[in-house]
């Protein structure tokens, strides 16, 4: 039997049991090629926790009056009880000084049955305003796995509908300075008797008046326009100097 099967029948092994095997192949010094298996079930996520923030924007460079979108999630293993983010947006580019906070919410009597995730749909979605600086609890089922299989835990995870755990809308005001800005965000969260720290910087550049895209194409098109014009006048002053000769 060849190395590609064993490997595909150990892959179907694992989906069809409630803990996951892994294989990992290995090169012996006489060509020949050794297979192992390693079982991984829920205790091989216990232990001292690792966690991080991550965030995908919707653009990293902005006008004043465009909308602004973070998707925020919390990765990672570990044992933690619970934790609290802080979110410091700088006020003065957050158009009327309120964003928009959408908060996924699950319920796991709901979601898990045999330790198998059976929708990846939240119990609800919560949204609400909010200052553009505020403190977040994290509630201990982000930090639980959500599907060993997948190797995911609830702050990881992506709805079918494309929501994120976390999510933050606003509207960039039309007053906010030009240049570079920094949205910083920062994970507390606790195990045992000891607090753990992650942070991320988010950073945003709101264009100047001459980095707009109607302003390059303005530009673009001017100088399109005089290449156009010297070539007409060249072609004039052709034309006269045949004329004259």
């Amino acid at each position: 039997m060849s190395k590609t099967w064993i490997i595909l029948i150990l892959f179907l092994a694992s989906s069809a049991s409630a803990n996951l095997m892994v294989p990992s192949v290995s090169l012996n010094d006489n060509g020949s090629y050794s297979i192992s298996v390693t079982q991984v079930n829920n205790s091989d996520f216990k232990g001292e926790p690792s966690y991080n923030i991550e965030v995908q924007t919707s653009n990293s460079r902005v006008n004043p009056g465009d909308n602004y979108s973070m998707k925020i999630f919390i990765s990672g293993v570990g044992d933690a009880q619970f934790g609290k983010m802080r979110v410091n947006i700088p006020h003065y580019i957050v158009k009327d000084k309120y964003v928009i906070l959408k908060t996924l919410s699950f319920d796991i009597s709901s979601l898990i049955f045999n330790n198998t995730i059976r929708s990846h749909k939240p119990s609800y979605l919560q949204i609400r305003p909010q200052e553009p600086e505020f403190d977040l609890n994290i509630a201990n089922i982000y930090f639980n796995l959500r599907d060993i299989k997948a190797f995911l835990n609830f702050g990881e995870i992506i709805t079918n509908e494309g929501e994120a755990p976390y999510t933050i809308n606003f509207t960039i005001s039309p007053k906010a300075p030009p240049g570079d800005h920094d949205i910083y965000l920062t994970l507390f969260y606790k195990s045992g008797d000891k607090w753990y720290t992650s942070s991320q910087v988010v950073s945003m550049h709101i264009n100047e008046w001459y980095e707009m895209i109607w302003m390059q194409w303005f530009v673009i098109l001017s100088i399109i326009s005089a290449i156009f014009l010297q070539v007409i006048s060249l072609l004039q002053d052709y034309v006269n100097s045949k004329k004259k000769s």
